[in-house]
Parts: structure tokens; C-alpha cells; sequence
């Protein structure tokens, strides 16, 4: 979902995660799928960081 947001969107769902206090979550999250060992989750996860800014 994150990998297919529009570019200028990406700015204001940080910014309302933030708020809502859920940003954490999903870093660890998305963090945690990058540690796995399966390539497919790591692929999607770092697509999700890297569309982000994170990577």
C-alpha cells in the first residue's frame, strides 16, 4: 500500500501518522519484514521505505 502511494502524498501521510501516533509501529514493522528471510516480504518492505525517504 505505502510503495503505491502517489509522490506528493507521501509527505502527508507521514505527517498524520505522526500524529496519530502510528508511524512508529509501522517502522518496526517494515523493519522487521527487511530482517526476514524471505526475499518477497524484504523486497516490499524496502520498496515501502525507499518510496518513504527511509532508504
Amino acid at each position: 500500500m505505502i510503495a503505491r502511494l502517489p509522490e506528493e502524498e507521501v509527505a502527508h501521510f507521514l505527517r498524520d501518522s505522526i500524529a496519530e501516533r502510528r508511524l512508529s509501529d509501522l517502522m518496526r514493522s517494515l523493519n522487521e519484514a527487511v530482517a526476514t528471510g524471505d526475499p518477497g516480504l524484504r523486497a516490499s518492505a524496502e520498496k515501502a521505505l525507499k518510496h518513504l525517504g527511509f532508504l
